[in-house]
């Protein structure tokens, strides 16, 4: 039986390593499952940076995103967001809910996080003009929106057969040549 191998990258090899641990050592549960939820809390705001959107591409051209990441690890999602959110709480980032049944006899023990060495993206400027807002919108529009609409339209052409009995083939060839015109003028 052939099994098959992947390529991780070094922050999935990082993050498989950190689950691996986190399954294993149960004394250094908290601190390693802080840098567990780290690691992931990294990685979602990785794929939430490049703006993923699986549902506008073809299904033979989707993108790897947050969640194929956590299964090709073999990460329970479930899990992942445990550990994110406590990680959340230790940085201040997100408020803890408070405990429906509190224990008077047991403090709660304030965790250390120890950071994993992971290059962080600069924070964004806080001040955008409206020449800012346009570029980026034309960016997406470039990057993400156009090249959707040209695999869409090349699968239409290629199978033209089976495309051109519905009424809506017409219009469909229509807009296609509304829009080649209107990329004539530029």
């Amino acid at each position: 039986m052939k099994t098959k191998t992947h390529t991780y990258t070094a922050e999935e090899q990082n993050l498989k390593c950190l689950w691996r641990i986190l399954q294993v050592t149960e004394e250094k549960l908290e601190r390693r499952g802080l840098q567990f939820g780290q690691a992931v809390y990294n990685l979602r705001e990785k794929y939430k940076i490049q703006g993923t959107r699986n549902d506008l591409s073809p299904s033979d051209d989707k993108l790897e995103g947050y969640l194929d990441v956590l299964n090709k690890l073999g990460i329970p999602e479930a899990t992942a967001r445990r550990w994110r959110i406590r990680y959340e709480e230790a940085i201040g980032t997100r408020q803890p809910k408070p405990d429906p049944n509190p224990r008077p006899d047991k403090p709660i023990p304030i965790p250390a996080v120890t950071p994993v060495v992971t290059p962080t993206p600069a924070p964004p400027t806080p001040t955008r003009t409206k020449e800012d807002v346009d570029r980026e919108g034309l960016q997406w529009l470039v990057q993400k929106r156009l090249p959707s609409v040209i695999i869409n339209f090349q699968q239409v052409l290629d199978k033209k057969a089976k495309w051109s009995k519905y009424p809506e083939y017409a219009e469909v060839v229509s807009l296609g040549e509304k829009i080649v015109g209107l990329v004539n003028l530029l």
